[in-house]
C-alpha cells in the first residue's frame, strides 16, 4: 500500500510522527507551504508556486492537482478537512478510485462567513472518506456530526522533552510556566490577572513570541511590579529546562472567535507530560480532555480569571505535585508519544479494507 501523505509542512512536534510512519508504511509526504523546512528520514516533496491570500489563507498551490493526478499512490491522507488541499484532492482521488482518509484536529467549526460558505463541501468530503482519523476524542465526536462513518483514534502527540539538550537558562527558583504566544486567544492577560489574585511568592514565566504589540503592552502593564517575566521566543530545543524546573505548567486559552475559536489541540501540554509535569488548561482546548485526568495528573478549568486563579490555588496547595507529575510521565510513555501515535495510525490505514466500524 502506497500512500500519499498531504501536510502544510513538518513541524518540530510533527517529525517524530513522520518517522515512525515511515518506519510502518510506504508513505511519501507532500508539503503545500512552499516555505517548508527541509527533513532527513523521510521521503517527502514540497511543493512550489504557492498562491497566497486568495480565498484560503494558505496552501492554496495548483501544483498540487498536478501531482495527485499523476502520482502512484493507493491511499491520500488529507490532514485538514477545510484546507485547499482537502478541497482539491478529494475529487481527484475520487475520480482515480483511490482511497481517501481525512485527519482532524478539529473540534468545533469556524463560525466564519468563508467557513460557513464551505461547510457542506466539508461535510461531504468527511462523509465521503473512505476512514477518518481523528486527533482525540473532541476531533471525532465533530467528525461523527459531520457524518463520517469510518473513525478511528491515532492520540495526537508532540516530542519527548528529555530528549532535548539539557542547558542551563537563568530561571526563577519556583514558577509557574506558559509556553505560547502572548496573544489574546492564549489568554494571558487573564492569566496575569488570576496569577495576581495568588497573592504568592511563586512566580510566573511565560515563553512565546510577542508580534501582537498592542496586546503585549497591555500584558506588561498589567504585570507591573509582579514577578511576571517575559521570556520571548525561546527556539524549541532550548526548551527543557523550562519544562523541567517548573512547578507545574498551564494553558490559559480563551474563546475569542476567528478561524479556531477553540484551541484544536495545544502541543504545550503534551510536552509538558513528557517532562513529568502537572498540567492546568481551560476547558476550551480539545487536548485538555484527552491529556487531563481530572485530580490524577492536573485539572481543567472554565476560561474566565476566577476559575484559572482557583485552579492555580488547588495545585500550588497540592501536596502531590511529584506524584501527578509521575502520572503525566505514564500516560506520555503509554499513549502520547509518536511512536504510539505512528502504529495507531498505521493500524488505521492497514484496515481500510475492513469492514466499517467507528471506535
Amino acid at each position: 500500500m502506497k500512500v500519499l501523505f498531504l501536510n502544510p509542512g513538518p513541524s518540530p512536534y510533527r517529525e517524530g510522527f513522520y518517522k515512525e510512519l515511515s518506519k510502518l508504511i510506504d508513505v511519501k509526504f507532500l508539503f503545500y507551504f512552499e516555505d517548508a523546512y527541509l527533513m532527513k528520514g523521510i521521503k517527502y516533496e514540497i511543493l512550489k508556486n504557492e498562491i497566497k491570500g486568495i480565498g484560503y489563507n494558505r496552501g492554496l498551490n495548483l501544483e498540487l492537482v498536478n501531482k495527485l493526478s499523476v502520482e502512484k499512490y493507493d491511499v491520500v491522507v488529507n490532514s485538514d478537512p477545510c484546507s485547499f488541499a482537502a478541497h482539491a484532492a478529494y475529487p481527484v482521488v475520487k475520480l482515480r478510485k483511490k482511497k481517501f482518509v481525512t485527519w482532524a484536529e478539529l473540534w468545533q467549526y469556524p463560525n466564519t462567513t468563508a467557513a460557513n460558505i464551505i461547510k457542506p463541501y466539508v461535510k461531504k468530503i468527511v462523509k465521503g472518506s473512505d476512514l477518518c482519523i481523528a486527533a482525540g476524542t473532541k476531533a471525532k465526536k465533530l467528525l461523527k456530526e459531520f457524518g463520517a462513518e469510518k473513525i478511528d483514534i491515532a492520540s495526537n502527540a508532540s516530542f519527548d522533552v528529555k530528549n532535548l539538550p539539557l542547558n542551563k537558562p537563568r530561571l526563577p527558583k519556583k514558577y509557574i510556566l506558559q509556553i505560547g504566544e502572548i496573544r489574546k486567544c492564549d489568554g494571558i492577560l487573564e492569566l496575569i490577572k488570576a496569577y495576581k489574585k495568588l497573592k504568592t511568592n511563586v512566580e510566573l514565566v511565560l515563553v512565546g513570541p510577542e508580534k501582537d504589540l498592542d496586546y503585549v503592552a497591555k500584558c506588561k502593564e498589567e504585570s507591573e511590579g509582579w514577578p511576571v517575566y517575559f521570556y520571548g521566543y525561546i527556539p524549541w530545543k532550548q526548551l527543557r529546562a523550562y519544562y523541567e524546573k517548573c512547578l507545574f505548567c498551564m494553558h490559559a486559552a480563551m474563546p475569542v472567535g476567528g478561524l479556531d475559536p477553540v484551541h484544536s489541540w495545544e502541543m504545550t501540554l503534551n510536552e509538558a507530560m513528557s517532562a513529568s509535569k502537572p498540567l492546568l488548561a481551560t476547558n476550551i482546548i480539545a487536548g485538555a480532555y484527552d491529556l487531563i485526568e481530572e485530580g490524577k495528573n492536573g485539572y481543567m478549568v472554565k476560561p474566565n480569571v476566577n476559575d484559572l486563579y482557583k485552579g492555580m490555588k488547588k495545585l500550588l496547595q497540592s501536596k502531590s505535585l511529584n506524584s501527578m507529575g509521575k502520572y503525566s510521565r505514564r500516560l506520555y510513555e503509554k499513549t502520547f508519544n509518536h511512536k504510539n501515535m505512528a502504529k495507531q495510525f498505521a493500524e488505521a490505514l492497514k484496515c481500510l479494507n475492513k469492514k466499517k466500524r467507528t471506535k
